[in-house]
Formats: C-alpha cells, sequence, structure tokens
C-alpha cells in the first residue's frame, strides 16, 4: 500500500522529497517522518473516498425514498376506486358484484347496477370457519364517496355489514402502529379518509399521519 501510494500520489512524493531534502536525503533518520507523512496523506485519500461514497449512498437513499413515495402514491389513488367488505355470507359459486349492487341499493338506498363496479371478488384462501371479506372496484370515484357517505345507515339498523376503504399495505401497517399507541376508545381516533391516515385532535380537527 505504501508503494502504491509513493509510486502514484503526486503529493506524498513531493513531501517526501521535501523532507530528504531538508535533512541531507538521509532515509534512515527520517524513516518515522516519511512513514507519517505517508500515513496521513493515505487517510486523507481514504476518507475522500469515503465522503464520495458516502455522498453516492445518500444520494441513492434519496432516490429510493422517492420512489417509493411515487409507488405509494400510485398505489394510493388506485385504492380510492375500491371498497372492502365484511360480514356478507359466503356462497359457493357466488356473484359478489350482485350481491354488492343489492346491499347498496336495498340497504343504503343509493342507485346501483352491476355495470358501476368494474370487479369485485373475495379476499385470501377459502375457509369453512371463517367468512372471507371481498374487494370492489367501482369506475367511478364519486360514486365510491357516495357510498361511503351512507354508511351511517349501517350504524342505525345495526347492520352486520362492516365497509371499509381499501388502504394498501404500508397504510394498514401504520394503521396497526398508531392505534397500539393509544387505548380504549381513543383509537378510533385513528382514522382513514381517502387513502390517508389521520388522527382526530381534541378540538377535533385532523393532523394527518406521516
Amino acid at each position: 500500500m505504501f508503494v502504491s501510494v509513493l509510486q502514484t500520489d503526486q503529493t506524498t512524493q513531493n513531501e517526501v522529497r521535501n523532507i530528504l531534502d531538508d535533512n541531507d536525503g538521509d532515509i534512515v533518520l527520517n524513516a518515522a517522518k516519511i512513514v507519517d507523512t505517508m500515513y496521513e496523506n493515505m487517510a486523507t485519500k481514504f476518507q475522500e473516498k469515503l465522503d464520495i461514497i458516502s455522498i453516492k449512498l445518500n444520494d441513492q437513499q434519496q432516490l429510493m425514498e422517492k420512489l417509493q413515495v411515487r409507488v405509494e402514491d400510485q398505489e394510493w389513488y388506485s385504492r380510492t376506486f375500491c371498497l372492502q367488505l365484511m360480514g356478507f355470507p359466503e356462497e359457493k359459486n357466488e356473484d359478489t358484484t350482485s350481491k354488492l349492487a343489492d346491499f347498496i341499493f336495498n340497504t343504503l338506498g343509493v342507485e346501483m347496477s352491476v355495470e358501476d363496479t368494474e370487479n369485485s371478488h373475495r379476499v385470501g384462501q377459502y375457509q369453512n370457519s371463517k367468512t372471507r371479506a371481498f374487494i370492489a372496484r367501482f369506475f367511478s370515484r364519486p360514486f365510491r364517496s357516495s357510498i361511503l357517505r351512507s354508511l351511517y345507515i349501517l350504524r342505525q339498523v345495526n347492520s352486520s355489514i362492516f365497509v371499509y376503504e381499501d388502504i394498501a399495505k404500508f397504510t394498514y401497517e401504520l394503521w396497526k402502529k398508531e392505534r397500539a399507541n393509544l387505548e380504549g376508545d381513543k383509537k378510533k381516533n385513528i382514522i382513514v379518509y381517502n387513502g390517508r391516515l389521520f388522527h382526530r385532535q381534541l378540538n377535533d380537527t385532523f393532523a394527518i399521519v406521516k
């Protein structure tokens, strides 16, 4: 390593030459000073390389964070067309879209036909002892919003059906984390609206959860 530095680094070469010139060219008497000089220059070179690597890693980290935000935003937008529903009895060869249309019209009073739904399906693998939720994707976001505005009816009739905004996995994990930090009814202050997570404050304002 010393040989390489001495052969390739002009600064080290000049400093070693100056040391020898000032001391009659006696390498033995000036060996310690030469070694110290080479160590210092090597350390400087290493630090410069480390700084460059650190800057590149930081740039890559920032790029990854920007890409992650972009992916999350795209997934968030996609899911703003969807709702997740729980509590519907599961039947073999069922038509979830027809079930959904009947429920929304007859229970929520929102006019809907099967043509308003792009797709719907159960979530997860079938289990005899568990009724799976299903996800519905609508063609129109305003139509989806009209359903959300009508959900108060479910509380009035004490329905066993639950309707939620379909949220991305990272939002769901954050939702669980935030709720875990609260006790009792305070957990209800963590809500999802349009795919975003909010914390209801004491003055009934909402702060977005990052």
